[in-house]
Formats: structure tokens, sequence, C-alpha cells
């Protein structure tokens, strides 16, 4: 199983320095932080305002905590749309965003033990884009889906906990736009 997520992270990260050598809109690359662990991310803009973002994220919470030894890997795809734009006369700009997306990864949920995650995921926030190509962000991403944990007698599948734990904890983003 942790092959798998190996090769799922691996084609994420190929489909985003795809994106990045074949389209000419600003790009962003940068890492997050957030109660949950933290990762790597790519954002690119459209010409119509919106953004796509991919993230890689090291899903740490119940390493850190001591629940596991081994920390959890998902990625994660978001399509998000400026609800409102505010741009300073300095040339900074303030973007208020949300959008839909899906996430997929290996971790340990609440009071289970290590399994495969899907979902939809949700994203929205505001996001600072400074003159200097600096790049700072605070969203929340909240998850709704299952988690499956494999037995030997049998699959179980349940809510993904730490999903709903993400819309109530925000993430905030560092980055570099190009």
């Amino acid at each position: 199983m942790p092959e798998r997520c190996l090769k799922i992270a691996l084609a994420t990260l190929l489909l985003s320095l795809a994106c990045i050598s074949a389209c000419a809109q600003k790009h962003c690359i940068g890492t997050v932080y957030g109660y949950s662990g933290m990762g790597l991310y790519h954002e690119l803009d459209t010409d119509d305002g919106s953004f796509t973002r991919v993230t890689l994220y090291a899903e740490t919470a119940e390493a850190f905590s001591g629940r596991t030894s081994i920390p959890g890997i998902s990625a994660s795809f978001t399509w998000n749309f400026a609800i409102a734009v505010m741009e300073s006369v300095c040339g900074n700009k303030i973007t208020i965003f949300a959008g839909p997306g899906i996430a997929a990864g290996l971790c340990r949920d609440f009071k289970s033990d290590t399994g495969f995650f899907f979902g939809l995921k949700g994203r929205a926030g505001v996001r600072c884009i400074y003159k200097r190509n600096v790049d700072i962000s605070i969203s929340i991403a909240p998850v709704i889906g299952s988690h499956l944990t494999f037995r030997e007698e049998a699959i179980d599948m349940r809510y993904f906990k730490g999903g709903l734990m993400k819309a109530f904890m925000p993430e905030i983003g560092i980055g570099y736009r190009f």
C-alpha cells in the first residue's frame, strides 16, 4: 500500500512539473503548514482570475502525537475562484477565494488504524500577493470522504474524521511567484 501512495505522489509531482513547462501563466511554488501536517504546493493562475492548486502533504498530526511512528501522505487538487480582489496603490493584491477539489492519501485517522482515504475537498481563504513575488495565504481546506482500513478479515470503511478537523484549523501558505 505505501508503494501505491508513493506512485500517486510521484505522478502528482510530474503533473505539476508538466504544468510549469507547458503553460505561460503565473505560477507559485511554496510550502503550507497546518494542524494535520505540512506540504508543498504549486499554484497556476488562469486568465479568468481563478487558479488551480496541487498539494503534496505529509500528514504528521498522528505521528507528532505519538500514536504512530510513520507520517501519512496525501495529494490534493483544488480549483479556486476569486470572490473579491482588492489592489493597493503600491501594487500588492489581496484575493478572497473559494473552490472545490479532490484529495486522496494514506494516513492514520483518529482512533483508527492507518488506511487509505479519498474524498471531496473544499478550500476557502485569503491570499496576499506582494509586489516582490511573495504569496502568503491563510485558508481552511476540509475533506469530506471515507477512510478505508484493511484487516485480515475485512475492509473497514468509515467517515474520514481528520478531513473534518481541517475545516476548523487553518492552513498557512508561503510561496514564491514567478
